[in-house]
């Protein structure tokens, strides 16, 4: 009965969602934080919806491969916006409850976004390769997006970054994998925000299958 659901719900969203669907939900494709700089999460958003209409419409998963690709080098920015909390502080022109919203307001969007392209990705992984693989799949996401946000916010890097100077970037790695200290650090903060990240995403999960099974 259980393996009975489970196939039921994966092609619920595989079969009736169209991509128009998915499209109203990732139409927000950049903002503007309080900083007076662009975030952009719509990168891996596009990227994640191209995956998937390409799936539907029986592209082979060994070709979507570099768009996953691209997808996951831009999906740290999504949960990487919460970060910009640490630049709250009281004394400015604006009050800090102000501050304090606005940065919500676009942390919380950009999380939805990276949580609804994670789930167009899981429900390809799921229907190619099983629930088993797309699980472990998600976990491994997560945390490679955890590093990802680590490696943002506190050696400064950015996904473009990969793409524009990756020598400068191995070598920062090796400097930083080596030095136990920083090691030691990036570890626990990578796998806290894992576990923190995986909790937010089973309840996104969990509601999303119970809306796919009342339709």
């Amino acid at each position: 009965m259980f393996e009975a659901k489970a196939e039921r719900l994966k092609k619920l969203w595989i079969d009736r969602h169209s991509p128009a669907t998915a499209r109203s939900i990732l139409r927000i494709a950049c903002f503007q934080n309080f900083f007076g700089k662009q975030v952009r999460v719509d990168d891996s958003n596009y990227a994640a919806l191209f995956v998937y209409d390409r799936y539907r419409r029986g592209t082979t998963f060994g070709r979507l491969v570099p768009a996953l690709a691209l997808w996951l080098l831009f999906l740290p920015n999504a949960p990487y916006i919460v970060t910009d909390f640490v630049h709250l502080s009281p004394g400015g022109i604006p009050p800090l409850w102000f501050d304090g919203v606005l940065v919500s307001a676009f942390a919380w969007t950009g999380m939805l976004l990276g949580f609804v392209s994670l789930y167009l990705v899981h429900a390809v992984a799921r229907h190619r390769f099983g629930d088993a693989v797309g699980w472990i799949g998600v976990v491994g996401v997560l945390a490679l997006v955890s590093a990802g946000v680590f490696l943002g916010r506190v050696k400064r890097w950015n996904s473009w970054d990969v793409l524009t100077q990756p020598r400068s970037l191995l070598a920062q790695l090796h400097v930083s994998v080596t030095d136990p200290a920083t090691l030691t650090k990036g570890v626990i903060v990578t796998c806290a925000t894992t576990v923190a990240l995986g909790l937010a995403y089973l309840v996104f999960y969990a509601l999303m299958d119970a809306r796919l099974a009342r339709d």
